[in-house]
């Protein structure tokens, strides 16, 4: 974490970083599942989570760090109960989530179907 004008924020994903989503995705899934404003993304974060594992895992290497990164810092954003808009305001506390979770699918839309066509072919 590097400080820039007295807020810290990401610099750089870790291969720790990548492990915490990892042992985070059900609960992130649960809260996708079950949330109005994120539910119609439950799709694309069960990927990106699944993505996440079979690249560390070593089974899916055609993707670049760059997504990894990106999939990492979202997932770990909506796991987080504390963020620009607190879940915890009904109606509206889980609208940064999917937004943030739009702008990461905006981001990695081609090598998240190159995955899933990958998925389809190797039978995974």
């Amino acid at each position: 974490m590097k400080k820039i004008k007295g807020k810290k924020h990401l610099t750089t994903v870790t291969a720790k970083d990548v492990q915490n989503v990892l042992g985070q995705l059900d609960e992130v899934n649960r809260k996708v599942r079950s949330s109005g404003s994120l539910r119609e993304f439950f799709d694309d974060v069960v990927d990106m989570g699944t993505l996440i594992r079979d690249f560390t895992t070593g089974r899916y290497s055609l993707v670049p760090w760059r997504t990894v990164s990106a999939v990492t810092v979202t997932l770990t954003y909506v796991f987080m109960p504390l963020d620009a808009i607190p879940d915890l305001i009904p109606g509206i506390g889980l609208t940064d989530d999917a937004a943030v979770v739009a702008l990461c699918l905006s981001l990695i839309q081609d090598d998240l179907e190159d995955y899933r066509r990958w998925r389809l072919r190797s039978g995974g």
